[in-house]
């Protein structure tokens, strides 16, 4: 996603973001902190900084948003290997997290379209049906 619209989207969310609900929080960040798996394979989504070790990019400025939002602390998990961030979301140990899906590598695998998404609710996006929302969380069902 370009920055520029990823800055629109986030500073559309903030405008119209009323409180979080009940329960939302909970949804969003299960362990009270907000976990966001960030593929640096793909510098689209994220990179480790060379000079810092930081993990930058748009998964982590999406996060950080997020984790504000809700109210939770952040805890950014970085993957390098794409297996090992499916791996892990089986067995839960991230909350959130943005791939890029390729249709022919999913063919590749067996997987039908739809396949990786898992409803889910964002706080402060109010005014947005659920695509724009971003209901549509990478885990499994």
């Amino acid at each position: 996603m370009p920055a520029a619209a990823l800055a629109v989207f986030l500073a559309a969310c903030a405008a119209t973001a009323p409180a979080t609900a009940p329960g939302v929080r909970a949804e969003l960040a299960p362990t009270g902190t907000l976990r966001v798996a960030v593929f640096t394979g793909n510098p689209v989504l994220g990179t480790r900084d060379k000079a810092s070790g930081e993990v930058t990019g748009t998964t982590v400025t999406m996060g950080r948003a997020l984790a504000a939002r809700a109210d939770v602390p952040l805890r950014i998990i970085e993957y390098t290997a794409i297996a090992k961030l499916v791996e892990d979301a089986k067995t839960g140990e991230w909350d959130i997290a943005v791939v890029a899906f390729d249709p022919a590598a999913a063919q590749r695998r067996g997987l039908r379209a739809g396949a990786h998404r898992r409803r889910s609710h964002f706080p402060g996006c109010a005014g947005l049906d659920d695509r724009e929302r971003g209901r549509g969380r990478t885990a499994p069902a």
